[in-house]
């Protein structure tokens, strides 16, 4: 009687795990199509562009003119497909976002913009973009929730001009 029991058991889950793979083998068969599906590569594949940003941080008005360089960085593959990858920097130090100041516990960063964007590649934002205020905490244990606005409330924030360039017209083959 064991015996049979335990074959009955073999057999369950070897259906089972036969059925888990049929039910998985599209999955597998798309995602794999995915990885071989060439992704056009950017006829223009570097850009410069010069912007003015104005701020005022605890009543100094501080303006920023500068040069956000993109350029085309290969191809990136996630579960969602293949992509293009963009890098942008800023030219006068090579970072990626521009630093405006820190207190103890937190550093605070605006972020120009997406490189695909002013690439003229396909993106989420089809109207002029503004500079993205955000802050990173010193600490990983320090878990600190704040809008946008919270942060510029706090820090007295306040974006008073951003003048930047329109995108490029790119192709893609």
């Amino acid at each position: 009687m064991m015996k049979i029991i335990k074959r009955i058991s073999i057999i369950i889950v070897a259906v089972i795990l036969a059925i888990s793979i049929i039910l998985m083998l599209p999955v597998i068969f798309f995602n794999i199509a995915y990885l071989f599906t060439p992704v056009a590569r950017p006829e223009i594949t570097y850009g410069e562009f010069p912007f003015t940003l104005v701020y005022e941080i605890e009543g100094e008005v501080i303006t920023i003119n500068d040069v956000y360089v993109c350029n085309f960085d290969g191809f990136t593959t996630s579960t969602a497909g293949k992509f293009r990858e963009w890098k942008g920097y800023l030219k006068s130090n090579g970072d990626e976002d521009l630093f405006i100041t820190e207190d103890d516990k937190l550093e605070i960063y605006i972020n120009i913009g997406a490189p695909a964007y002013f690439m003229g590649d396909e993106h989420p934002y089809k109207v002029p973009m503004e500079p993205h205020i955000y802050y990173l905490e010193k600490d990983p244990e320090d878990i600190i929730v704040m809008s946008k606005e919270e942060l510029c409330e706090q820090f007295n924030i306040k974006i008073l001009e951003w003048d930047f360039p329109i995108p490029i017209t790119n192709t893609f083959k």
